[in-house]
């Protein structure tokens, strides 16, 4: 009997830990987990409720395990989201600065240039690029920016 209590607990926390983990790594919002958690709570009311009515009140104790039990199982799905959200991240990576064709360049700087409008050095606007701070982009191996970030003084 207890073999079949402790194989029921370890599907049940692996059924949690891969509904968060799913979930948040197919979706990439915590909309979906906090819809499972939303369902998981009503339906352990509505059996506590169901439980109470038919044993006239005598299963406050189990009520208690119950709610132990759920409290546990969000943890469990809440580990896996955060997981799933790690997967999700490392597949939806985005590289810095996008790949800019010839006829794009129309509206972009080369890198040099527009540092010496902005009066900047090279290497921290090449880390602004890469860090998504200014618009840009790369064409064969050479930074662009995009002529909206110059300042107004130096437009």
């Amino acid at each position: 009997m207890m073999e079949l209590v402790q194989q029921t607990a370890l599907y049940t926390v692996t059924i949690a830990f891969l509904a968060g983990v799913l979930l948040t790594a197919i979706t990439g919002s915590a909309r979906s987990v906090k819809i499972l958690l939303a369902v998981l709570t009503g339906l352990v009311a509505v059996g506590i409720v169901a439980g109470m009515i038919i044993s006239d009140g005598l299963l406050i104790y189990l009520v208690f395990q119950l709610i132990a039990l759920v409290i546990a199982l969000y943890f469990i799905v809440i580990i896996g989201a955060v997981c799933g959200g790690g997967v999700y991240a490392l597949l939806h990576k985005q590289q810095p600065g996008k790949l800019l064709h010839q006829s794009d360049l129309v509206d972009y700087l080369p890198l040099t240039e527009f540092c010496a409008q902005e009066g900047i050095d090279e290497e921290r606007a090449t880390v602004r690029l890469t860090s998504s701070f200014y618009a840009g982009g790369r064409y064969q191996g050479h930074w662009f920016v995009h002529k909206s970030e110059l300042s107004a003084k130096a437009g």
